[in-house]
């Protein structure tokens, strides 16, 4: 989508329990700059801990296909001590286990991580596809 002018935007937007953290933005743009929208889907606890992001998300499906902690921080190039965090911070902020560690089959998602991943996906694909249509909807004037 070719835009002659736009503004900076922020807009942040919540469900009726306040766990969605919602962002679209941007930039100013010349004329016949090609811009697209890219927004950021996170969950939040009450207390504004995250409970997911595509960060987090990118975290577990490792996990899922590794079956391992260790090999999820080196497939994603951060160190295992990262990789844990995360995963203690989200267990924390979600209430519920997402993984289980096993020494002889390794480390694998609970049914809440699992199902809590799964949801992410949907949710993430469904605001994408929300986002273009609003995008569009908003810009396709300005072409």
């Amino acid at each position: 989508m070719t835009v002659i002018w736009a503004k900076n935007f922020k807009i942040c937007t919540r469900n009726q329990k306040n766990d969605i953290n919602h962002e679209e933005k941007t930039d100013k743009v010349k004329k016949g700059i090609q811009m697209k929208l890219k927004s950021i889907q996170l969950i939040v606890n009450d207390n504004g801990g995250i409970v997911m992001g595509t960060g987090r998300m990118i975290i577990l499906e490792s996990i899922e296909r590794t079956n391992s902690i260790n090999q999820t921080a080196k497939e994603l190039k951060m160190s295992y001590k990262t990789a844990w965090s995360k995963i203690k911070s989200t267990q924390k902020n979600f209430g519920k286990p997402i993984v289980i560690a096993d020494k002889k089959k390794g480390t694998k998602l609970t049914q809440d991580g699992k199902a809590l991943l799964e949801q992410y996906r949907q949710l993430k694909k469904r605001c994408i596809k929300a986002d273009d249509v609003i995008f569009e909807d908003i810009f396709s004037n300005q072409e």
